[in-house]
């Protein structure tokens, strides 16, 4: 009787490591998501324009439901596009890899694509207002 009550209490121990374990990565892995999110609005920055043709925007996160959570406003004027793409790329592969791997769930509402202008020296999205 012994041997099962200790048995219980170490199945019961590495139900619980395991689950704080999980935890801690999960943590872990979001605060990478917040920086590397960080990242890339630092990047943006004011997205000023000297026209229309400066204004750009991309789809920016991963729903689990699929699709993007929103769209960021940018100027070619002040943005090294490339990087500035790449990194988007990248926060988007690894939120979807984090959505499959937590099974997170969203809702599957569609964010409006952005119609740009500029101004006032700035890029903006018309449909936000």
């Amino acid at each position: 009787m012994r041997d099962r009550s200790v048995m219980w209490c170490i199945a019961t121990l590495c139900v619980a490591l395991i689950f704080v374990s999980c935890s801690a990565d999960e943590d872990g892995d979001q605060e990478r998501l917040r920086t590397m999110k960080q990242d890339i609005l630092q990047i943006v920055g004011t997205p000023t324009c000297s026209g229309e043709g400066s204004c750009r925007f991309f789809a920016f996160g991963a729903k689990p439901c699929g699709g993007p959570w929103e769209y960021v406003v940018y100027s070619i004027d002040n943005v090294d596009e490339p990087l500035l793409l790449r990194k988007v790329r990248e926060y988007n592969k690894f939120e979807e890899e984090l959505n499959a791997k937590y099974g997170y769930v969203s809702d599957c509402t569609v964010p409006n694509t952005p119609e740009l202008a500029c101004q006032g020296g700035r890029c903006v999205d018309t449909r936000a207002r």
